[in-house]
């Protein structure tokens, strides 16, 4: 288990010290929210009431949510950042953003909330019925070129009517995507389950799939660095300094894979291609950090 985690099995929830114990657990992806409505945060002051008791008319909606997701597939823990790390604590904050990447990646399953721009605002939206489908022959399904495309000798073929937008219904036109820590939580996540208006969406290594069934092909998990850092430099940061430090989880993981030096968002086995960076795009809000601190060639 990381460090803390949010016990939810029985009536009180509250904030567990693993203490190393071993355990499965949920982890949640989510908006902080502006600025003017912080999510509820573990601070030094308040920790030792959040050891014995949350009370839970003080947990945001998306919270909430989160819990009830926990308890509903028989998990006891569920690992919520601004809640299981103490957030006026540097030292603490700094340790365990380093472990993000470890704590995504061994959650039994990540919670996404993808189209809550918020903590307040919960994810578990009123649904609709599905929209009515049915199969219909493919007559392709005997060409070899696209059996082979797909890895199967069999191709289903649906026909939809379709009340929902894409808007609705795809991660990546959630708020959810325009956060860049998000970048990391996705990629090193085993599996997840994205909660958007529409629909809830399942992804994992092998497959990401609607609950209708059909397969979809809009979540990212490709892991080659270019692809990330195009992925990541195209989000939103609160804070410029994170610009590193929000990628350092999925850093160290790869770090565990290859046999390469790493300084400044760049890896020196690659590194004249890595160098080879545009900005096609600002995106508002950004700033530059301290030239003095970073070298000018990378892109960060």
């Amino acid at each position: 288990l990381p460090s803390r985690v949010i016990h939810v099995s029985g009536s009180t929830v509250r904030l567990l010290p693993s203490g190393g114990r071993r355990g499965r657990y949920a982890a949640l992806s989510h908006c902080w929210g502006s600025a003017g409505r912080q999510p509820l945060k573990t601070t030094q002051a308040n920790l030792q009431n959040h050891l014995q008791h949350i009370p839970w008319a003080s947990i945001p909606k998306t919270f909430q949510d989160a819990i009830t997701i926990t308890r509903r597939i028989g998990l006891d823990y569920v690992w919520i950042d601004s809640l299981c790390i103490v957030q006026d604590d540097h030292q603490e904050w700094l340790k365990e953003s380093k472990r993000m990447g470890s704590i995504y990646e061994q959650a039994e399953t990540t919670i996404a909330a993808s189209h809550t721009p918020g903590c307040w605002e919960g994810f578990l939206f009123p649904r609709c019925p599905p929209p009515p489908s049915v199969e219909i022959p493919n007559f392709f399904s005997q060409c070899a070129t696209d059996a082979k495309v797909c890895d199967t000798s069999e191709i289903q073929v649906f026909a939809t009517i379709r009340r929902e937008t894409a808007a609705n219904t795809f991660p990546e036109f959630g708020a959810l995507n325009s956060r860049a820590w998000a970048t990391q939580e996705w990629l090193l996540s085993r599996r997840i389950v994205f909660f958007t208006k529409g629909a809830l969406i399942w992804s994992c290594k092998a497959i990401t799939q609607r609950e209708t069934g059909e397969r979809c092909y809009s979540v990212s998990r490709n892991t080659r660095w270019k692809n990330v850092v195009e992925q990541y430099s195209d989000r939103q940061l609160t804070f410029a300094t994170d610009r590193l430090i929000a990628l350092e989880g999925l850093r160290m993981e790869l770090g565990k894979k290859i046999a390469c030096e790493y300084a400044f968002g760049v890896w020196k086995e690659s590194l004249p291609n890595q160098l080879l960076w545009q900005v096609t795009k600002r995106i508002e809000g950004t700033a530059i950090l301290d030239p003095l601190k970073l070298p000018t060639w990378t892109w960060a």
